[in-house]
């Protein structure tokens, strides 16, 4: 856990003091998956229950860390990319990285005004159903 207060300190400190030299873009390349990082300080300080499905969504994040970011594409690229987007939408059994990947897909979507409407349904149905199976299992009563 020292490690990783001390990675996410030299971050801290990395970008107090080159704030004003750089675009938000290049701290965003070299903080290496910060959330999955915040997630386990607060765990091991008792804050929170660590949830297995935020800790392998964040360590998708982090494997693709390495990945030229959406942000540095150019449109065209960005067209490339949204049909596996829209894929792993429909496809995904993780309410958690379905709502990523849908955040990416609808925002990208937007950027560059297409008709996403259909499958903007598709995902509140599909969305609405997984939060009601797991109220129905029981493994997510505070939604109830």
């Amino acid at each position: 856990m020292r490690t990783l207060q001390k990675a996410q300190n030299l971050y801290d400190d990395v970008r107090l003091k080159l704030k004003d030299d750089y675009r938000d873009e290049f701290y965003d390349e070299i903080r290496i998956s910060n959330n999955m990082v915040k997630i386990l300080q607060k765990y091991y300080q008792n804050e929170i229950e660590i949830i297995a499905e935020e800790i392998d969504a964040e360590y998708q994040i982090f494997i693709h860390a390495g990945d030229k970011p959406n942000y540095y594409k150019s449109d065209e690229e960005i067209k490339q990319v949204l049909p596996s987007m829209a894929e792993k939408i429909k496809q995904e059994t993780n309410i958690i990285k379905v709502s990523r990947y849908a955040d990416e897909y609808f925002t990208w979507s937007e950027h560059l005004q297409l008709d996403v409407s259909q499958l903007k349904n598709d995902y509140k149905t599909k969305i609405s159903s997984m939060i009601y199976d797991k109220i129905i299992n029981g493994s997510m009563e505070y939604l109830t």
